[in-house]
């Protein structure tokens, strides 16, 4: 489940807004991205950190139209910060 890899801790407001974002994402070259790295299968880090990435701006998109999604926004940038960070 890729919110166990998104997100901090389960919210499930957050997990659904989640959810509902990666079904509109499928049939997108982020879909399969996102796919490996809740897979486990993503080994290239800088791969995961364009797949969070990605991900993060289509939840701004959303958040344009739902304020609601701000929640999901700030936990995938304190993720994505994490990963840039911790890039070797």
């Amino acid at each position: 489940m890729l919110w166990k890899v998104c997100l901090r801790k389960g919210n499930n407001m957050v997990e659904k807004q989640l959810q509902t974002l990666v079904q509109k994402l499928k049939g997108k070259s982020v879909y399969v991205n996102l796919k490996q790295i809740a897979e486990g299968k993503c080994k290239d880090p800088v791969r995961e950190v364009i797949g969070i990435s990605s991900l993060l701006t289509h939840s701004l998109i959303e958040m344009q139209k739902n304020k609601e999604y701000k929640l999901l926004v700030a936990n995938l940038y304190e993720k994505l910060g994490s990963l840039i960070y911790n890039l070797k």
